[in-house]
């Protein structure tokens, strides 16, 4: 049996540390996150990610993912947006979230426990990859006409999914979402 380059990639990732996050030498950033999805099983990218078959094959997802995220300059090959934009929603486990993702890389989160800068993102193929905490949590998500769909899993184990709004108009009350749509970061 002939293994693809992205299922060896993604192999020799599932074995390394889980806290090594260096990219395999010479993977280019977009070239790095299609190996990564294209070798993650379809039904733990989404909904499915909760499912029990899923737990192996999202760690290495999550693995694989940082360190290909780990090649990427935000900004430069990660096709970044033109401006500002907030996604905001609840996540399968019953949490409130709002992602800011910037034109310069960074993702600005809200989530029940604060408010954080401590992500960068990168797009490609239709897909948002965003690193969260340096590597603790990864998300992939697709990225609809007016929303964000995804996974994210974290060191622990833990995975969930969600879908998530476009804000267009600052909702009643929402300092966060004001301030994103506004340009600036969340601090």
């Amino acid at each position: 049996m002939r293994l693809s380059a992205a299922a060896m990639l993604v192999a020799g990732l599932a074995l390394a540390a889980p806290n090594a996050f260096a990219a395999p030498p010479g993977m280019a950033c977009q070239a790095g996150v299609r190996a990564c999805l294209s070798a993650t099983p379809a039904e733990c990218l989404g909904p499915g990610v909760d499912a029990e078959g899923c737990a192996a094959p999202a760690q290495t997802a999550r693995a694989c993912l940082t360190a290909a995220a780990a090649a990427c300059d935000p900004g430069s090959e990660s096709e970044p947006f033109a401006a500002r934009r907030a996604f905001s929603g609840v996540d399968s486990d019953g949490r409130a979230v709002l992602y800011c993702l910037g034109p310069d890389g960074v993702v600005d989160y809200e989530t029940p426990s604060g408010r954080w800068r401590t992500g960068v993102w990168m797009r490609a193929d239709g897909w948002v990859i965003m690193s969260m905490n340096d590597g603790y949590a990864v998300h992939a998500a697709e990225l609809e006409q007016d929303a964000l769909r995804g996974a994210a899993w974290n060191q622990t184990g833990l995975r969930w999914h969600y879908r998530l709004e476009e804000l267009t108009e600052v909702p009643a009350g929402s300092e966060s979402a004001a301030t994103c749509l506004g340009g600036a970061h969340l601090s």
